[in-house]
């Protein structure tokens, strides 16, 4: 899943709406398998990938936040928490519950103590 949004997120064309269907799915489908495992942390890493999806820049703004609170909703973590923290504030003005749901989860996900200190 890493490898697909970074793929994604260097992609230097816009893709195919058919294409993007067809990754939204793939990623609704992997998401939902870890929703519904009994050790949702066997999926975490899979879940954290999701950072790099969300800042592709090419998927629906409101689709990309919900997913992100929903992998977020298993992982606690997300790959490329700073940049992604970054897009979730350019995003606050138009999505300001998610934008909050988000930070809120990445705050108690960060276990080390020094994520939130980064972000600023």
């Amino acid at each position: 899943m890493k490898y697909v949004g970074r793929s994604l997120r260097d992609a230097q064309a816009e893709p195919a709406s058919e294409v993007l269907d067809r990754l939204m799915a793939l990623w609704e489908s992997r998401l939902a398998a870890a929703e519904g495992n009994e050790e949702p942390g066997v999926l975490a890493p899979e879940m954290e990938a999701f950072g790099w999806w969300f800042l592709s820049g090419k998927l629906p703004d409101e689709w990309a936040l919900t997913n992100l609170i929903r992998a977020l909703s298993v992982s606690r973590r997300v790959d490329l928490d700073k940049p992604v923290i970054d897009g979730v504030a350019a995003l606050a003005l138009d999505f300001p519950k998610e934008a909050i749901t988000v930070a809120q989860i990445m705050i108690s996900g960060d276990h080390q103590g020094w994520g939130v200190y980064a972000w600023r």
